[in-house]
C-alpha cells in the first residue's frame, strides 16, 4: 500500500524506545481494520482509546470520510468498543531478525492515515497505542516489605539464569528508632531489605516524603526489558512511577483472588471473615490499588488457619505463580482478563484495608465465639484480641476499667464437656441462664480456661474459652486464667461471675 508519511512516521516512532508506547491516530476504519489485524499477528498492545463507538464516529467524521464515516455505523470498529482491549502476540523483523512493531503498522496504513501521524500534535489524541512486550530474561525492581515479599523475592533469585537478568529492591524507609521499656533503641527494619542486604542486591529506600519523590533509576527508563514487581509492598505506586515502565511489565502478587479483599489485608481479613476459599493473584499494577487486570491466579483453602500459617502457604503458591506468569508474560497479557468479567463479578468487590489496632476490639453485642476466634486467628500476629473489663467498686476513674488481651481461644460447645465439678456446673448453668449477659465469664478448672458467654449464630448463646490473659500494664501475662483471676476476684459478682464490656474506643 503506497503511503507518503512512513518517513515522518519512522522519526516520531524513533523517539520512542520499543518500551513506550507508539501512537497512532488512524483515521479510516478500513486503516482501523488493517493494523487490528496486524496486532493479532504481532507483538503488540493494541487499544482502542475513545470511550465509545460514537466517539471514533465523531473523529472519522471530522476527518471529512464521510464513506469511513458509514462503515463504522453500519459495522462499528470491532473489536474496539466501549472499553479499552488488549491484544499482544510476539512481533518479528525477518530483515534485522529485532522485534519491530513499527514496521508492520506503517505498511498498514493508507496515505491519508500515515499522513495524519506526521501532523504537528497528532498523537495528543490516538486512537491506538501500540507497545511491545519483552520476553524473558528481564531487569526487576522488586518492591516489598514483608516476609511474604521474602518468598516471592527469593523465587526471582532461583530464576537469575533464566527468568532474571538484573534484579534490585525497593522498600519503605526504616522508621525512627524507638526505644524499649528498658531504654534499649529498637529499630524496624523490614525482612526484604535485610534479605536483600545478604545476597549484595541494590537496595532503594521510598523517600521520606513518599513515592511522588522517588526517581526511577535511568537503567530501568531506558530499557525495554525492565519490570517492576510489587509483592506485599504497602504504598500506592504513583502514576509518574508506572509510567517509567512498559504497560504490561509492571505486576503484582496479591494474596486474594480478586476483585475480592481488595487493599493491605487481604490474609487477616480472609481468616477473620471465615472465608472458605481464597488464593493468589498475579494483576497488572493500576493506577487504582488493586483494580489491574488479571494475568494468573490459584485458588488455597484457608480452614482453621492462623495468619503466618496462610501467609506462608499462600507466598508459595504466589512466587510460582509469579514465575509461570513471567515464562510466557507476552502470551498471558493477551489472554489477561479484566475484574469486572471475574466468575464473581455480579457481586460486589469486598475491601481488605490496613488492621488497626480497634479492629481486634471485642464487641459482645454482635460478635460470636466463632467469630471472636476467627478474629483472633486473623490478627492477632498483630493486635491481640482484647475486651473491657470494669470495676464497679472503683473510687479512682484511672482504675474503673481495664483493658484485658485475650489468648489461646478456643469455641466449646457446653454440651460435649465432661467431668465437671459441682462449683463449675453451677457456675455453667448461670452462664447459659437468659439473663447472663454476653460478655459474662467464669473460671472452669475442667476446660483450663475462663468460659465467655458470646451471642449465638442461630442459636441463644455461643462459648468462648480463653486459656491465657493478660491486663494492660501489666509486665506480663500470667501463665493461666486461674492466675490472672486471682488479682481480680473482688470483681466478681454474687453470683461468682466476672463481665466483659463493649466500651468501643474512639477511632
Amino acid at each position: 500500500m503506497p503511503f507518503s508519511g512512513a518517513s515522518a512516521i519512522r522519526q516520531r516512532c524513533a523517539l520512542h524506545c520499543c518500551a513506550r508506547p507508539l501512537c497512532v491516530p488512524a483515521a479510516h476504519t478500513s486503516c482501523i481494520r488493517q493494523v487490528s489485524t496486524c496486532v493479532l499477528r504481532s507483538g503488540c498492545t493494541l487499544s482502542w482509546h475513545g470511550p465509545s463507538v460514537s466517539d471514533a464516529k465523531a473523529r472519522l467524521a471530522k476527518s471529512g470520510c464521510s464513506r469511513q464515516v458509514h462503515l463504522a455505523a453500519r459495522h462499528g470498529v470491532p473489536p474496539f468498543q466501549r472499553h479499552v482491549r488488549q491484544l499482544v502476540l510476539p512481533d518479528f523483523d525477518e530483515r534485522t531478525g529485532k522485534q519491530d512493531p513499527l514496521r508492520s503498522i506503517v505498511r498498514l496504513l493508507c496515505t491519508s492515515c500515515s499522513r495524519a501521524v506526521a501532523q504537528e500534535g497528532a498523537a495528543s489524541q490516538p486512537l491506538f497505542k501500540v507497545q511491545v512486550i519483552s520476553p524473558p530474561p528481564y531487569k526487576v525492581l522488586f518492591c516489598g516489605t514483608d516476609e511474604f515479599s521474602c518468598v516471592i523475592f527469593e523465587e526471582l533469585l532461583r530464576h537469575r539464569q533464566d527468568l532474571i537478568q538484573h534484579v534490585e529492591v525497593l522498600v519503605p524507609s526504616s522508621p525512627e528508632p524507638r526505644k524499649s521499656s528498658r531504654g534499649k533503641q529498637r529499630v524496624a527494619i523490614p525482612p526484604l531489605k535485610l534479605l536483600a542486604a545478604e545476597h549484595d542486591i541494590t537496595i532503594h529506600e521510598v523517600p521520606r516524603a513518599g513515592l511522588d519523590s522517588f526517581e526511577v533509576p535511568d537503567s530501568f527508563r531506558e530499557s525495554s526489558n525492565a519490570l517492576l514487581v510489587a509483592a506485599s509492598f504497602g504504598h500506592l505506586i504513583p502514576p509518574a512511577f508506572l509510567h517509567a515502565f512498559p504497560h504490561w511489565q509492571k505486576l503484582n502478587v496479591h494474596p486474594s483472588l480478586l476483585p475480592k479483599l481488595r487493599g493491605a489485608a487481604p490474609i487477616q481479613w480472609a481468616i477473620a471473615r471465615g472465608h472458605t476459599l481464597t488464593g493468589v493473584s498475579v494483576q497488572r499494577i493500576s493506577e487504582k490499588f488493586d483494580h489491574g487486570e488479571l494475568l494468573n491466579s490459584q485458588e488455597a483453602m484457608p480452614t482453621s488457619s492462623s495468619y503466618i500459617r496462610l501467609r506462608d502457604q499462600l507466598a508459595a503458591i504466589g512466587a510460582a505463580l509469579l514465575a509461570e506468569t513471567l515464562r510466557t508474560l507476552p502470551e498471558r497479557a493477551a489472554k489477561a482478563c479484566p475484574q469486572s468479567a471475574m466468575p464473581d463479578s455480579h457481586q460486589p468487590p469486598s475491601m481488605a484495608r490496613k488492621v488497626q489496632r480497634r479492629h481486634a476490639l471485642v464487641d459482645w453485642n454482635t460478635m460470636s465465639a466463632e467469630r471472636i476466634e476467627r478474629l483472633n486467628r486473623g490478627v492477632s500476629h498483630f493486635f491481640p484480641v482484647y475486651s473491657m473489663m470494669p470495676n464497679p467498686k472503683a473510687t479512682d476513674p484511672r482504675s474503673s476499667i481495664n483493658e484485658v488481651s485475650l489468648h489461646d481461644l478456643e469455641v466449646v460447645e457446653l454440651g460435649g464437656v465432661s467431668e465437671l465439678s459441682a462449683a463449675d456446673s453451677k457456675a455453667m448453668s448461670l452462664l447459659r441462664d437468659a439473663d447472663s449477659m454476653p460478655g459474662t465469664a467464669c473460671l472452669s478448672r475442667p476446660l483450663g480456661g475462663l468460659l465467655m458467654k458470646c451471642v449465638g449464630e442461630g442459636k441463644d448463646a455461643s462459648f468462648l474459652l480463653a486459656r491465657k490473659l493478660h491486663t494492660a500494664g501489666k509486665p506480663k501475662p500470667a501463665k493461666d486464667a486461674e492466675e490472672w483471676l486471682i488479682g481480680y476476684k473482688e470483681r466478681l459478682d454474687q453470683r461468682g461471675l466476672l463481665t466483659f464490656t463493649s466500651a468501643l474506643e474512639k477511632s
